[in-house]
């Protein structure tokens, strides 16, 4: 499977740099490429929400993507409520047709179980001392 991680503003950056580009096949280029993936990953999705053209074409790959049954997921810093005036109505719309979850702030009890879980995943236990976790952990 391809998958894809990115911020919004690298996807911003780089739909800017295919637009500006001499060669006007450049931009179904960075259609094409981001409508292979089986599973795009975008964070922060409101930082584009105030680019109409960057705001469109995310719409275009995000229907492609939808049409051939691939994967996207989107995060947001805010509900899409307090965004909806920047998007298109059918840009909500499918966005609301996803399955939207929240994601609360660990509490510190939760983060240093994660870090310590990561130190285990790795393999780095004999690193693992209780006062520095609990000292990266604030």
């Amino acid at each position: 499977e391809k998958i894809c991680v990115l911020s919004s503003d690298d996807f911003g950056s780089e739909f800017l740099k295919s637009v500006i580009a001499p060669d006007p096949t450049h931009i179904e280029s960075f259609k094409s490429k981001y409508k292979d993936y089986d599973l795009l990953m975008i964070d922060d999705v409101q930082i584009i929400s105030n680019r109409p053209k960057t705001n469109e074409t995310f719409f275009t790959i995000f229907n492609s993507l939808v049409d051939q049954k691939k994967t996207i997921v989107i995060t947001l810093d805010c509900k899409i409520e307090e965004i909806q005036d920047k998007l298109t109505a059918r840009m909500i719309s499918r966005f609301q047709k996803g399955i939207n979850v929240r994601i609360n702030q660990p509490n510190k009890n939760e983060i240093i179980q994660i870090f310590k879980q990561k130190f285990k995943e790795n393999n780095l236990e004999k690193y693992m001392d209780d006062h520095v976790i609990e000292e990266i952990s604030d």
